[in-house]
């Protein structure tokens, strides 16, 4: 099997159903938008990428981060898509346009996520109200993992120190 940034398998039989083009780094974040249309990905030479589920063609690339990209998140009306990097920022980015509507200081930036409501948005160590980019709370350590409640109400987190926060 060539070196790819990932396939896509069909469930049900587990057959592959296409790997994108040309990817060139490896892949360090995943993710369907919320319609199952496009793919976006992050990988390690500092660029995220959205794809036609469908077809597998790149649609476009993000670009502005000046490391790798650890992590990446949509938003659940799919408008806006987040990523954390090794250069201390978090980004958000308009998915139609491609352009750079945010970027924020994070960091240990490992995690990233904007809560179901669309309010909330946890960058790195921080959680920020998106709406203002103002920040509510600071967690003082990395947050490698973390998951926000569907009623977004709640937050899992997880730590290199052992503990697990909700």
């Amino acid at each position: 099997m060539p070196a790819r940034g990932f396939c896509q398998w069909d469930v049900s039989s587990w057959r592959e159903l296409r790997s994108p083009e040309g990817y060139t780094s490896v892949v360090t974040g995943i993710a369907f938008a919320p319609d199952g249309k496009p793919i976006v990905s992050s990988s390690h030479d500092a660029t995220l990428w959205l794809w036609d589920a469908a077809s597998g063609k790149e649609l476009r690339c993000f670009t502005g981060h000046t490391m790798l990209v650890y992590s990446l998140t949509l938003s659940q009306d799919g408008k806006r898509l987040g990523s954390c990097s090794f250069d201390g920022t978090a980004r958000v980015w308009d998915v139609a346009t491609g352009k750079e509507a945010a970027k924020l200081p994070a960091s240990d930036a490992r995690c990233v996520g904007f809560a179901p409501d669309g309010k909330w948005l946890l960058a790195g160590d921080k959680l920020l109200d998106f709406g203002t980019g103002k920040e509510v709370h600071n967690f003082g350590h990395a947050i490698p993992m973390a998951a926000f409640s569907l009623d977004s109400r709640r937050l899992v987190t997880n730590s290199h120190d052992t503990s697990l926060l909700v």
